[in-house]
């Protein structure tokens, strides 16, 4: 990632170091994630200013270099393993589409299948769906519209900007922008991270010299902060919405939660997804996150992991990264 400028009110001055790091450290993490294992990582900070901004902007610029195609699916197959009992599907089997509804899933030979039961009755009949067949598998909504419009209608895609282009690289902005993919969710509140997101100015500097300034949202492209239509990389949650996402909802592959309440009230909304977990030590319930994830760390099942592209820690933050099986 090139390297990113802040200004004073003046003059363009490089980024600190505890911000490079955050941004580093977003991308490190979200080149390691794997489908048979969940990462997940907490990190305690002095203060939790920009931090999730910075995670979250480090991960949606890792994930641009994956193959659209490749996510889509394996995202796709996270939701429909996490769809609750019954809800309606088609089934694309031998060019024959079965109706059936969704009955929960199991490991055989450390693969996830998704079992979807085809036929009722004393008789029943399931087929078992793996990753890769994942797209023969259609939600049914209850008021699906097969119509199709009587008149033609488009929406021109925005280019990115300088400064996004600067960040994702001119090999990946050509379809950064023309694909919806939730890379990231951030949870938190939204009127810290509108502020961080839309408002604060950053710059990146070119080969001539000259600063392209833009803000983290030509990059993160928060759905909730873009015209309706927009193509989206990310997603914020507000802390009152304390409800499942529903089967409609796209995964996340990454959720980020901004602040212990943040953590405290929504990590079991996200079970499956890989969490960045960010805890400002001055919060009132630090101690009560800090206990839930240590909880959460004495129960995992893989060994911890380092990342040797991270550098040293910045002074006041500590981290912890380790694996879950899914």
């Amino acid at each position: 990632m090139n390297e990113l400028y802040y200004s004073d009110g003046v003059r363009w001055l490089p980024l600190p170091q505890w911000a490079r790091f955050f941004l580093n450290l977003g991308e490190a993490l979200a080149s390691d994630i794997s489908t048979s294992r969940r990462l997940v990582a907490t990190i305690a900070v002095p203060t939790r200013s920009y931090t999730a901004a910075l995670l979250a902007c480090g991960v949606v610029v890792q994930r641009s270099s994956l193959p659209a195609a490749t996510i889509a699916v394996q995202e796709y197959f996270q939701l429909l393993i996490q769809a609750e009992k019954g809800t309606p599907v088609t089934v694309l089997k031998k060019g024959v589409r079965h109706k059936g509804v969704i009955d929960g899933y199991f490991m055989a030979h450390e693969t996830t299948w998704l079992r979807v039961k085809i036929r009722g009755g004393d008789l029943g009949a399931w087929a078992c769906v793996g990753e890769d067949d994942a797209l023969n598998v259609e939600l049914v909504s209850d008021q699906q519209d097969e119509s199709i419009p009587k008149r033609i209608t488009a929406k021109a895609v925005m280019p990115l900007s300088a400064f996004a282009e600067s960040l994702i690289g001119p090999e990946r902005a050509a379809s950064f922008g023309m694909v919806s993919r939730c890379d990231c969710v951030i949870v938190g509140h939204l009127t810290n991270l509108k502020s961080e997101i839309l408002e604060t100015r950053f710059a990146v500097r070119d080969q001539a010299g000259a600063f392209n300034h833009g803000v983290l949202q030509d990059v993160l492209r928060v759905r909730d902060f873009l015209d309706l239509g927009e193509h989206f990389r990310s997603v914020s949650m507000a802390l009152s919405k304390r409800s499942a996402p529903k089967a409609s909802t796209l995964t996340p592959s990454v959720v980020v939660f901004d602040g212990c309440t943040a953590f405290l009230r929504s990590r079991g909304l996200f079970p499956s997804a890989n969490w960045i977990a960010v805890l400002d030590n001055r919060d009132a319930t630090f101690a009560d996150a800090m206990t839930a994830c240590n909880q959460d760390y004495v129960k995992r099942k893989a060994d911890d992991i380092r990342f040797d592209s991270v550098l040293d820690l910045p002074d006041g933050i500590d981290l912890v990264t380790y694996y879950e099986s899914r």
